[in-house]
């Protein structure tokens, strides 16, 4: 059963992303992600995907610099947590 959830008006509400540490202590939360994709499996681990950009408000810097590999991503809504892998697409023009 898919855990994606409505609002009144039929949009899908959007998730809370709380990065954490392997012990579970909250180091913030991710704002401003795009391209949310969750995928259930019956037979292993659920998947969760989003894009993340790099912006040079301080506070987004702060948790920017935070995702990497091994930290914990926590949806409370999903009643899940995820473990990180960070993937990088650098272009240079």
């Amino acid at each position: 059963m898919a855990k994606v959830k409505l609002d009144q008006n039929t949009n899908v509400d959007t998730p809370t992303l709380i990065l954490q540490n392997k012990n579970f202590d909250t180091l913030g939360c991710i704002t401003d992600f795009t391209e949310l994709t969750y995928k259930e499996n019956l037979n292993s681990a659920n998947l969760v995907s989003f894009k993340v950009y790099k912006d040079d408000n301080p506070e987004k810097k702060q948790i920017w610099d935070l995702i990497v590999d091994f930290k914990i991503l926590y949806i409370p809504e999903f009643d899940e947590r995820y473990e990180i892998t960070v993937f990088h697409l650098l272009l240079q023009i």
